[in-house]
């Protein structure tokens, strides 16, 4: 059990001290790009990942989750549910307001050719405005979960409702991608299309458990989307937010921040199965 916590804790925090440390000294503000790229460093960094995730694996191989009725989330979760699912919920909003603002609704049906015409690089505001709205049936999600944890004392929130979190990821993911491709020396674009493909990998691992959608065989996959969340968002994905503060992306750094609640929120609920897992086995023997 302290193996496990020092995994959760270490490894996250060791890259979120490597990315500060590369934001402040070796990023430039304004583009995001790396001014040195470290290559041989970030490899040693998704190493650190990937043997985090096998020694996870390897010490909960073959042991079956608990019935997910027997999981009593706890109010460190119903508090992280509750607190995403506002400000997911705000930074939508922020983002709804910011392409309304620069886009009037016949923006919405030209095409691209007209909207360079008009001084547009291009219209991928249509997408993200697809998935603010996404966004806030997300937060809408998050919330019931709450709710339900304080009322029911069981995390719920609709059976296929559970699935539009990972959605929102996946568009976001596509959307963040679309408006900027990727490049190797580009840190921002990186660690957010990465944190959020991760996210929503998790969030959808957890839909399956929390919802009966299917009963998941290994505990060990569950626990490992977890900490590789933690260590994407928190760890690569979070110290983006002051580059996007310095930029004007007020919505984007607010759901940066709503990202990384929902990487803890998962992170302790996977800590909450592995315990419920072994107390409903202690029951059984």
């Amino acid at each position: 059990m302290k193996r496990r916590h020092r995994l959760f804790l270490l490894i996250p925090a060791l890259l979120l001290a490597v990315r500060s440390w590369e934001i402040a000294f070796n990023t430039e503000i304004e583009s995001g790009f790396y001014k040195q790229p470290h290559y041989l460093l970030y490899l040693i960094m998704l190493a650190a990942v990937a043997a985090g995730m096998v020694l996870l694996g390897r010490a909960l191989r073959g042991r079956a989750p608990a019935p997910s009725d027997a999981l009593e989330p706890g109010k460190g979760i119903f508090l992280l549910c509750a607190l995403t699912g506002a400000i997911t919920a705000y930074g939508c909003l922020v983002k709804l307001w910011e392409i309304v603002r620069l886009h009037p609704m016949h923006h919405f049906f030209m095409n691209r050719e007209q909207l360079a015409f008009l001084g547009f690089a291009d219209g991928w505001f249509k997408l993200e405005f697809v998935w603010a709205l996404f966004g806030i049936a997300a937060a809408a999600w998050f919330i019931l979960s709450a709710v339900s944890v304080f009322r029911f004392g069981a995390l719920r929130g609709g059976k296929y409702f559970a699935l539009v979190p990972v959605l929102w990821y996946c568009i976001r993911a596509v959307s963040r991608y679309l408006a900027a491709p990727i490049n190797a020396r580009d840190s921002v674009a990186v660690s957010s299309v990465a944190s959020l493909i991760v996210l929503g990998w998790t969030w959808y691992a957890f839909a399956h458990y929390l919802n009966f959608l299917e009963k998941p065989r290994d505990l060990s996959r569950s626990v490992c989307r977890a900490f590789a969340a933690l260590c994407f968002t928190v760890g690569l994905a979070l110290p983006n937010f002051w580059l996007l503060t310095l930029r004007g992306s007020y919505a984007d750094a607010i759901l940066l921040v709503a990202d990384g609640l929902s990487a803890i929120c998962a992170g302790l609920l996977a800590d909450r199965m592995i315990l419920t897992a072994k107390e409903n086995k202690n029951v059984q023997s």
